[in-house]
């Protein structure tokens, strides 16, 4: 998703480097801008649908939508300086070795992509993946022939990284879904497992309100609470999980 998201601009600096080589006049701009706004309006639909269906708000909450305003000032600001800091020091330079409009032009490309990239993309990736597993969890729970009042189920455990993720532990998402048709506090065991059924880590959640027949991530000490809840995992582990055994218990809503 995100890749889809960079193609518009990576259109627009493709077109300046055939300016650049003498192959255009002009860079490319509408174009690249259309089919932007093409993929923030189609992504806007999925994410009315989202909200609809799911209750999944369309932006991030205050808490993940300041981290992004946060790395974006910082960058935005770190280039400023920079600019201002050689446009003073090299004053009469020539603007084919230093051009401080085309730094400050840059600079708010670059803090606008960002801001984007925080505020929208990542939010919608991140939902579109979060839907995906809720979908996996309730055809599983479908299929499956249980009749306890709870579903305790294991949707994925992975690595929130890019690359070099050698250094990262393991992200461990964990369903859990009411069966009965009033409101439960619950709280979970769950005990998880590498490939060889060598015991990670045995885990407690915390104690959760579910409402009738609703499904949400199992929350543990370790899931961070103020981040929005497509973002959210259940624990880490050091290797990935791939079997798990679990216990439940709950009792009436207070």
């Amino acid at each position: 998703m995100i890749i889809i998201f960079t193609l518009p601009f990576i259109w627009i600096v493709w077109s300046l480097m055939d300016v650049k080589s003498g192959k255009r006049e002009k860079a490319e701009w509408k174009k690249p801008m259309l089919l932007l706004l093409v993929l923030i309006l189609l992504s806007g639909i999925a994410n009315f649908y989202f909200y609809q269906t799911y209750n999944l708000s369309i932006f991030p909450n205050v808490h993940d939508l300041t981290i992004g305003l946060i790395v974006t000032g910082s960058i935005v600001l770190i280039l400023t300086l920079i600019n201002l800091f050689v446009t003073f020091l090299h004053r009469g330079m020539p603007k084919e070795v230093h051009n401080p409009n085309a730094v400050w032009a840059f600079t708010g490309t670059l803090g606008f992509v960002f801001l984007l990239l925080f505020a929208w993309i990542l939010p919608f990736s991140e939902k579109a993946n979060y839907v995906l597993n809720i979908e996996a969890a309730m055809k599983e729970i479908e299929a499956s022939e249980q009749e306890e009042e709870m579903t305790v189920l294991f949707l994925e455990s992975t690595k929130d990284c890019l690359s070099d993720c050698t250094d990262y532990q393991y992200d461990n998402i964990f369903f859990v879904k009411n069966n009965l048709d009033e409101e439960k506090e619950v709280q979970v065991k769950i005990r998880a497992l590498n490939e060889d059924n060598e015991e990670l880590k045995v885990i407690d959640s915390l104690v959760m309100k579910i409402g009738p027949n609703e499904l949400r991530v199992v929350e543990t000490e370790e899931t961070i609470e103020k981040t929005s809840v497509w973002s959210k995992y259940s624990f880490k582990t050091d290797e990935r999980t791939v079997h798990y055994d679990s216990m439940f218990r709950f009792r009436d809503a207070e």
